[in-house]
């Protein structure tokens, strides 16, 4: 399996220890390619992975934000999806 990285990633990996090489010839995997991103979101560093059974996975599962209580948890899907009802109807104008 290989993954590919953007340039801004690869520096993050190769500062933090991680030895990234270039692509050699390889079979095909059955997991195939695999692209990552890294972003910031409210101040975090998160690594982004292309196919979206992953990334939809990745959000079914807790998470903690710096601050929260122990006991407390987000859960991603969820929270998107109460953000998502949120916002008006098409056929309204957001003022």
């Amino acid at each position: 399996m290989r993954i590919h990285v953007t340039k801004k990633l690869a520096d993050k990996l190769k500062n933090a220890g991680f030895e990234i090489s270039e692509p050699a010839e390889q079979k095909s995997s059955v997991l195939g390619d695999w692209h990552a991103n890294i972003t910031t979101i409210q101040r975090r560093q998160c690594i982004s992975f292309g196919p979206y059974t992953l990334s939809a996975r990745l959000c079914e599962r807790p998470c903690s934000v710096k601050g929260m209580k122990q006991a407390e948890c987000l859960w991603p899907a969820k929270e998107m999806r109460t953000l998502l009802e949120q916002l008006p109807d098409s056929d309204e104008a957001i003022h």
